[in-house]
């Protein structure tokens, strides 16, 4: 894949687009986990709120962190480079 060269966005910030996408896809999640933990704690309480936002994040967590180690390994073990 071709390295892609800074460019001017409209908001001045001189960056790759795959950047940009990081970028907002950080600030997406974060404006997610902020809604998901206040409407949960506004319409329920807090320990619901909790649990909610830990009901979450261990499914995305196993998707995030232990599926990639886990496919690393395998292919470690069968000798294939990754």
């Amino acid at each position: 894949m071709p390295a892609t060269l800074p460019d001017q966005s409209e908001n001045g910030r001189r960056e790759t687009s795959h950047e940009r996408l990081d970028r907002n896809l950080e600030e997406l999640t974060g404006e997610l986990r902020v809604i998901v933990t206040g409407v949960a704690s506004e319409l329920f309480g807090v320990l619901p709120g909790v649990l909610t936002v830990l009901g979450a994040a261990v499914p995305f967590a196993l998707l995030w962190f232990v599926l990639p180690l886990r496919r690393r390994h395998m292919l470690e073990s069968s000798g294939e480079p990754y």
